[in-house]
């Protein structure tokens, strides 16, 4: 939950730096790409006070 809204999160792939994750979204299509994709830290991710993560398989 965001804001009083539920957020979904898509994490794709492991990068060995910040250089080779922005490399990877920037190959991914327009579309996706326009629908704001980022690039984040799963840390810095972890570590904000609203997000609640869940693992879902």
């Amino acid at each position: 939950m965001l804001n009083g809204s539920q957020v979904y999160t898509l994490l794709l792939g492991h990068y060995a730096n910040y250089d080779q994750a922005k490399a990877a979204l920037v190959s991914l299509p327009q579309a996706v790409q326009q629908n704001g994709a980022f690039v984040r830290n799963f840390y810095d991710i972890e570590h904000t006070r609203s997000p609640q993560l869940k693992q879902l398989q």
